[in-house]
């Protein structure tokens, strides 16, 4: 099983046992695998009591194990739990590149190709204006249009893709 430390912050895999001492308490070990350690297990923990060891420690949440990634082609592609090392995950992660379905990650791919064909028509971002901004949604964008196109409705559809926040 999987548990965060509630401390740390770290997800250990770990063997959770409890063992009674004078017929009367049971003292629970939580035991990471340690192939350094002669018995295969680290302890790290003992606790009193179920309740003790919950203080300290909760269940990992389960990441799925498959997800949806852009490809450097555009291509949306389905990572198996197999197909990539755990690092090129994390790094997938990292950069936002990582989608729960593929819906999301074709929408990704929309919102790229909308910045590209913008950057192609002279559109470019300048910033925004937070002057008497009041709440955060307030925000206002400015950018850099050129005024050949802006009544354009590919160019209005892409940046309401870009920007209007909402879902269709």
């Amino acid at each position: 099983m999987k548990l965060r430390n509630k401390k740390t912050d770290e997800v250990k895999e770990v063997i959770v046992g409890g063992y009674p001492v004078s017929g009367k308490t049971k003292i629970w070990e939580i035991s990471e695998m340690d192939c350094n350690e002669e018995s295969g297990y680290k302890s790290l923990g003992t606790y009193n009591s179920l309740a003790e060891l919950n203080a300290e420690w909760e269940d990992a949440p389960e990441e799925p194990k498959d997800f949806w990634y852009i490809r450097c082609n555009g291509a949306v592609k389905q990572n198996g739990e197999s197909s990539l090392e755990k690092h090129h995950i994390d790094e997938h992660k990292e950069i936002g590149n990582y989608f729960l379905s593929q819906e999301e990650a074709e929408k990704a791919v929309e919102k790229l190709k909308a910045w590209k064909r913008l950057e192609e028509k002279g559109f470019r971002f300048d910033g925004h204006d937070d002057r008497d901004r009041g709440q955060l949604g307030d925000i206002v964008i400015y950018a850099e249009m050129p005024t050949f196109g802006y009544d354009d409705d590919s160019t209005r559809d892409d940046i309401d893709l870009l920007f209007s926040g909402g879902e269709e």
